[in-house]
């Protein structure tokens, strides 16, 4: 039996989730009822975005009595906590649901419901959240797909292709977009070839996405190279990377401002739909 730690996200960024999943290799369980939240980064989707696989609804250990004063009562207490005790045969779990505090919380009850089982359960301890200081940092940032952009920020891939030149040169932020190409995901994990060249990847779902992961220096554009990650038609040659706290920006295709990005992300939606 893996670990199981319970845990509310009230009070905490939902990053901190994201991290513990991670460092624990643990599958995050939404205990909750109704899987949606007006706090940044707890509704459904955007858990779903963030944890991809490491993410599981099972509303059979909701409350029902969530939105009124009824009391605790989970909706099919059997059927969830034997998909509990399955899963945790599997892998860590973190129990997740809203509450700050635990006291009166319905995941207390869930932790009483496996300790008569003989399965103990601990609160999790939310990992800090590091965070960018963009002080000193460059504007122009450069958007590059997972995977690629974890090998460029990581050093082992010196060179990024596109299918157009350019003659920027210096510094620059690595920002990693929302898309994913899986295809290539595949291939640098299966391949003999890649994984002799590439490091060990991250899991598929543990790769950050939609914002900056990173910065690195361009030294040129090139039509052709001995350079294994070489596939023109233009190749962007990169060297000094380093990765930096993640830090969620909507970016845009090719070179952009982040300053200007930021700026956009605040605009209110009113000065946005009238643009």
């Amino acid at each position: 039996m893996n670990p199981i730690y319970t845990a509310g996200y009230g009070g905490h960024v939902a990053r901190s989730l994201t991290l513990a999943a991670r460092q624990l290799d643990a599958l995050v369980v939404d205990i909750r009822h109704t899987p949606h939240s007006k706090n940044p980064g707890y509704d459904q989707k955007e858990l779903i975005a963030a944890l991809d696989s490491r993410y599981h609804h099972l509303p059979q250990l909701g409350n029902v009595n969530h939105a009124n004063d009824g009391g605790i009562q989970l909706k099919n207490v059997e059927n969830g906590i034997r998909r509990v005790l399955e899963m945790a045969h599997a892998r860590t779990l973190i129990l997740m649901c809203g509450c700050g505090d635990p006291v009166g919380c319905h995941r207390s009850h869930v932790a009483a419901l496996l300790r008569s089982r003989g399965v103990e359960s601990s609160e999790l301890v939310w990992p800090s959240v590091p965070e960018l200081n963009l002080k000193g940092l460059p504007d122009t940032a450069f958007s590059i797909l997972q995977p690629w952009a974890y090998l460029v920020v990581n050093g082992y891939k010196e060179i990024e292709n596109r299918s157009w030149p350019s003659r920027f040169k210096g510094r620059l932020l690595i920002h990693a977009g929302k898309g994913f190409d899986l295809d290539g995901w595949v291939s640098l994990t299966r391949s003999d070839y890649w994984r002799g060249i590439c490091p060990k990847l991250p899991k598929l779902g543990d790769f950050d996405r939609g914002g900056i992961v990173g910065m690195t220096t361009m030294t040129g554009c090139v039509t052709e190279s001995e350079s294994p990650w070489f596939m023109g038609e233009y190749g962007f040659t990169m060297k000094d990377a380093t990765p930096l706290p993640f830090m969620a920006l909507r970016g845009t295709r090719g070179f952009f401002s982040v300053q200007e990005q930021l700026a956009v992300m605040k605009a209110p939606r009113r000065e946005l739909q009238a643009a």
